[in-house]
């Protein structure tokens, strides 16, 4: 519990310099079983959520600027992270 709750702040005070996150998501279980972690970045920045599974591509560039400062990956599994990739 103790990793858990270290591993958290550890990612919120990475995510604490930059605007703008994109997050991945391989389902739909996860933007509802994660609200507090969204809510918590949806507050102090500006986050957009992306699913794996739709069929838009996600753009990353635009006119060869990143969109985005940091992208989290979030699965139900390690195999779904090389399906991404």
């Amino acid at each position: 519990m103790n990793l858990r709750i270290s591993f958290v702040i550890a990612l919120m005070l990475w995510l604490s310099a930059c605007d703008n996150i994109l997050m991945v998501l391989d389902s739909t279980q996860l933007e509802k079983t994660h609200t507090k972690l969204i809510s918590m970045l949806k507050s102090a920045h500006n986050v957009e959520i992306a699913y794996s599974f739709g069929k838009s591509k996600i753009e990353l560039k635009t006119y060869d600027r990143f969109k985005y400062d940091h992208v989290i990956v979030m699965c139900l599994s390690a195999k779904c992270i090389i399906c991404i990739i």
